[in-house]
């Protein structure tokens, strides 16, 4: 039984972090910020992981607007590590 929903905004589908997700979580994967936000007055999510690592707009002003959009959804900010791989999360 899946225990939560999680919104991924990322450009890319990123198996690393995204399989261990879905083991766990309903998992909403969207392309872009301005997707993200569309659901804003949709849906209730209990995280938003942001990896602001395929975004091409600033990943500080779409985690503004995210944060805005879902106050009481924390939002996981994925950002490139000292090997310019993303960070993971494998057991969120």
């Amino acid at each position: 039984m899946l225990s939560g929903k999680i919104l991924v905004i990322s450009a890319t589908k990123r198996d690393d972090y995204m399989t261990s997700l879905q083991r766990k979580y309903d998992v909403l994967n969207v392309s872009s910020g301005k997707l993200a936000l569309e659901y804003a007055n949709k849906k209730r999510f209990d995280c938003i992981v942001l990896d602001a690592v395929s975004m091409r707009i600033s990943g500080e002003r779409v985690c503004r607007s995210v944060q805005q959009a879902f106050p009481d959804s924390p939002v996981v900010h994925i950002h490139p590590g000292p090997d310019d791989q993303a960070d993971k999360i494998a057991d969120v």
